[in-house]
């Protein structure tokens, strides 16, 4: 929050002292960290992802709960079947009381539930005045499942896949937001750009208009020449027009990007600086791509998923049975503390079974379809290996071939403006034919052009490459956002 304020006060201060607003990428960069709508929607889904796995979490611990039915009266009529086999039907008036606590601890890694109770129960009967309790003091018991499916133990580590892969995706949309938010920057500049161009060559055929007609006047120059000057003229008051749109319109998108309005009016985009970048080898950003990368825990989440299914297709239509067991201490009397007076042990063991007999080869398709699904996705995975390792290797060739020509590029620009000027002055003298002066005057604009889009170009590889590997070539470091705490 602290670099927006910067950011604002920064824009604030120019405008006052300056009367003009200057914006350069790296405040771009900053507020779109702090405020761009995608950045914030991943955030948002990474702190409910984060919730979620502190809620599974907390479902592991042990748990301590009270249960109570107070009072649970009737009074009412019953049916009472008599010696002979008739009913009778009787008037009852009796209060049912009970109120227990558990604790429950379920242990993951062998599906394994250990629990204790103590319970108390108090019968009232109004119609014969009697009183008695029944309770267990304590009672400790466990639940195992044998071939048995461990929900949990599988759902833990979907839930730890799941928050790491959220945490990617916060830092895979950071770095696709910067992404972004360079294009629309340059954007900016290269309407910009264009509309300046625009609004020089308007200058520039004006005056050159105003002397063919000086010259026309003269017998100098042909009529044909003086329409075809009127005609570039016409065209670069089209191009101010369009260009004046196309400006407004880039500054638009980014404002939107943004959530912030920039403005037009008294507000200048600086242009970049060149980015000093080392060579780079593609093999080892391919291994770092490996480590930091959304698509691989992606992949993980989804075949841990399949793993869970597979386990409980493999249960569901297998052998199960389950081990029920408890001892404690149980008592009954007429006074409330006869039930903690010399108890009684008692114990309790059961298993249940579940055999299929026939299933049809329900079984079997099952697991053979959750089989193909892993292998599909195991060849999805290295496809995309595949396509990433040459999206790597293609973007690193085209980083170094622009970086390379930078300075080329620069000098050809410096060349078609200074060829673009001489042309103009051979024109004004007449030693040159309007056609060779428009050929001149667009190579000149292509020039222009040609520089800014291919530092453009140079900075959308370097964060292109950050997006695939999630790491910065130009401070050797994996990329990682600290997630905000709530």
């Amino acid at each position: 929050m602290k670099t927006v304020i910067q950011v604002i006060v920064h824009l604030l201060l120019s405008t006052l002292i300056f009367g003009q607003v200057t914006v350069d990428l790296n405040q771009v960069l900053q507020l779109t960290l702090k405020q761009s709508a995608s950045v914030q929607i991943a955030q948002s889904n990474y702190d409910i992802t984060r919730l979620e796995n502190d809620f599974f979490n907390s479902s592991l611990k042990p748990t301590l709960e009270l249960g109570a039915s107070l009072p649970n009266y009737i009074s009412s009529s019953t049916p009472v079947t008599q010696p002979d086999g008739s009913l009778a039907f009787q008037n009852v008036q009796q209060s049912n009381s009970f109120i227990s606590l558990n604790a429950n601890y379920q242990i993951v890694n062998t599906n394994t539930t250990i629990f204790a109770s103590s319970d108390l129960q108090r019968f009232n009967d109004f119609q014969s005045n009697l009183v008695s309790y029944n309770g267990a003091p304590l009672r400790v018991g466990i639940i195992q499942p044998i071939f048995g499916f461990n929900s949990l133990k599988y759902q833990r580590k979907i839930q730890t896949l799941e928050l790491e892969e959220a945490s990617r995706q916060l830092n895979f949309t950071i770095e696709k937001s910067l992404f972004e938010a360079v294009q629309l920057y340059f954007d900016i500049l290269i309407t910009f750009q264009d509309l300046e161009i625009a609004k020089t060559n308007k200058t520039i055929n004006k005056n050159l208009l105003n002397i063919t007609e000086e010259r026309l006047a003269l017998g100098k120059v042909s009529r044909d020449e003086k329409i075809q000057l009127e005609i570039e003229y016409g065209s670069t008051l089209l191009a101010v027009s369009q260009a004046q749109s196309n400006y407004q319109q880039s500054i638009n998108n980014l404002d939107v990007f943004l959530g912030s309005t920039l403005g037009i009016e008294n507000t200048s985009f600086q242009v970049p600086y060149e980015l000093t970048i080392e060579k780079s080898d593609s093999e080892f950003l391919f291994q770092k791509s490996q480590i930091n990368r959304l698509g691989l825990i992606s992949f993980k989440r989804a075949q841990a998923v399949l793993e869970r299914d597979f386990s409980k297709a493999r249960f569901d239509f297998g052998v199960q049975a389950e081990v029920q067991a408890f001892a404690g201490l149980n008592k009954s009397g007429n006074r409330f503390k006869d039930v903690y007076q010399q108890p009684f042990d008692e114990q309790m063991i059961n298993m249940r079974l579940r055999v299929p007999i026939v299933a049809w080869g329900q079984r079997k398709a099952i697991l053979k379809r959750i089989k193909a699904e892993q292998e599909n996705g195991q060849l999805n995975f290295d496809q995309n290996n595949l396509i990433l390792k040459n999206d790597i290797q293609s973007t690193l060739i085209e980083i170094r071939q622009i970086y390379d020509n930078l300075d080329l590029i620069e000098s050809l620009t410096k060349s078609a403006i200074e060829r673009f000027e001489i042309a103009s002055d051979r024109y004004v003298l007449g030693d040159l034919d309007i056609t060779n002066l428009t050929l001149a005057q667009r190579e000149k604009d292509q020039a222009k052009r040609n520089y800014l889009i291919a530092l453009r170009n140079l900075w959308l590889g370097y964060y292109r490459i950050r997006v695939l590997t999630g790491f910065d070539i130009s401070t050797n470091q994996n990329i990682y956002y600290q997630q905000r705490n709530n």
